[in-house]
């Protein structure tokens, strides 16, 4: 009887260690693709192109437009950046874009699995060019209206001497106002007041 025990046990042992045998390589495949794309990627320098040093804050943008793949990244104090995590393929393009300089712009780049593609970017200094536009305006000329004016207040209104307090006569102490007579537009021969040559 223990013999046949003893069979039974190393049926068991056997048949679990072959079970753990085709887990272990049915996961394999899985887990060398999820290591390949997580290493596939864009890496590098951003420096200025005059003298080599490095640009800290570029901003780096990694498109790839048949995969629907949008990533961007930030340059480090040292210039560098990493963009991991990309799906293998061809026609990624990468534009490097910081304050002050002209954008660099690669295309065509292609990725193989597993592959992290190195990218030195040298950035050219931008040009700025300043333009001074000159317009011609010519001032309208209002011919109706008194260039200058003048606010009596009522105290001096109250102070004025007047015969008949007629208000016309108070237009009179601005000099752009002359009393003036005649038929006006309205068929009226009553007394007018001419301001700057419009008859009121």
């Amino acid at each position: 009887m223990s013999g046949i025990h003893q069979a039974q046990r190393f049926s068991r042992s056997l048949l679990f260690f072959l079970a753990f045998a085709f887990a272990l390589i049915l996961s394999l495949p899985f887990n060398v693709d999820a290591q390949t794309e997580t290493s596939t990627g864009v890496r590098g320098t951003v420096t200025t192109q005059m003298n080599g040093n490095v640009v800290a804050g570029a901003r780096v943008l990694v498109k790839n437009e048949g995969l629907r793949v949008n990533r961007q990244a930030v340059t480090d104090a040292e210039g560098r950046f990493a963009v991991y995590g990309l799906p293998p393929g061809a026609s990624y393009e990468v534009t490097v874009e910081a304050e002050g300089f002209r954008p660099s712009v690669k295309s065509s780049v292609n990725l193989a699995s597993g592959e992290a593609v190195t990218m030195d970017v040298a950035l050219e200094l931008e040009v700025l060019k300043e333009s001074v536009n000159i317009t011609d305006e010519t001032s309208a000329v209002v011919n109706n209206a008194p260039e200058i004016s003048q606010v009596v207040d009522a105290r001096r209104v109250n102070e004025l001497p007047s015969n008949g307090r007629n208000v016309n006569r108070f237009a009179l102490l601005d000099p752009h106002v002359r009393n003036t007579g005649g038929l006006g537009g309205d068929g009226s021969t009553a007394a007018r007041l001419s301001i700057n040559a419009g008859s009121f």
